[in-house]
């Protein structure tokens, strides 16, 4: 593999692409943290642990830190947030709970707020959005209503929203896409569609222009990669392809680049792919997790959300 090897303990914050938890391995749950630098080319490294082994979670950040929300934990879902500095390889420590216990909800936000929105709490599929504010520890706070009980929905930010797509709405997978205005409070608005109804994707990532992902499920495995332009509405548009079809990826941007680690495609893979957000085309190596998770979550303290 070409390219710089990451050193991912002595990466400046901003650079730094965390990925956590996770079904590894099936059906186990994991509190593993990886980290890698976003700007380089090579194979993560071990960064510290979640505060309890979870899948499904939620992810959202801020230029110092990283959030994660919800998941599973065997024999239920969690309310858990918790978070740690992305400059620091200690562990993540408590920072409240969500306003109801699920997983497989999709979060975002932008630089005072985190948003997770739908996901599944056990005993079915729930539409509630909530919201944290980083500066204030505590507890999420109600925000409004996605358009139906949804579940494995993912979610991209801008500087003014977060947009959800796909997803499963009761047992019927959707190509909707909707969004919120992140500093307002209220129900969902439509966006557009994607270019296919699927869920299980992820590979998420944003710019402050473009909101971006890739993979899934129809149920046959994506390679798709995905974006729309977030201050406008409309319909999502190709972009290219991963270097391999899987379902549930996990992504992680910072203002130029756009990565994409781990999911199933057919068996469980390390793999982590890249690609150039202002461009179009197909993704290319980038290295290998230290572990093979699928549901799992990442962010950067550079995300597009960030960046207004």
């Amino acid at each position: 593999m070409g390219g710089e090897v990451n050193i991912p303990n002595n990466v400046s914050d901003k650079s730094r692409a965390i990925f956590a938890g996770g079904f590894y391995p099936s059906p186990a749950q994991t509190n593993i943290v990886n980290s890698v630098n976003v700007k380089t080319r090579g194979n993560a490294a071990d960064y510290g642990d979640l505060s309890a082994s979870r899948g499904g979670t939620s992810a959202c950040a801020t230029i110092t830190h990283i959030y994660m929300g919800g998941g599973y934990i065997a024999p239920g879902r969690s309310d858990i947030i918790d978070f740690k500095s992305f400059e620091s390889g200690a562990n993540f420590v408590d920072f409240g709970n969500l306003t109801v216990a699920r997983s497989n909800s999709g979060g975002g936000g932008d630089k005072t707020r985190g948003i997770f929105g739908g996901g599944y709490s056990g005993s079915g599929r729930s539409n509630v959005i909530d919201y944290i504010t980083y500066a204030s520890q505590g507890n999420a706070t109600d925000f409004g209503d996605r358009s139906g009980p949804v579940y494995d929905s993912f979610s991209v930010s801008s500087p003014t929203r977060v947009i959800w797509a796909n997803g499963d709405y009761d047992g019927t997978i959707s190509n909707v896409i909707e969004y919120v205005t992140t500093q307002s409070t209220g129900n969902v608005t439509d966006f557009g569609d994607t270019l296919a109804a699927a869920n299980s994707s992820g590979g998420v990532g944003s710019s402050s222009v473009r909101g971006m992902w890739g993979g899934g499920s129809t149920p046959t495995l994506l390679n798709t990669i995905q974006y729309v332009t977030m201050a406008s509405t409309g319909n999502a548009t190709d972009f290219g392809d991963l270097t391999v079809a899987r379902n549930e990826p996990a992504g992680a941007s910072n203002t130029t680049r756009l990565i994409v680690a781990g999911g199933y495609d057919g068996s469980r893979v390390n793999t982590i792919d890249y690609v150039e957000i202002a461009t179009t085309g197909n993704a290319v190596d980038f290295g290998d997790l230290t572990y093979e998770p699928t549901a799992f979550q990442g962010a950067t303290a550079s995300h597009g959300g960030l960046q207004g």
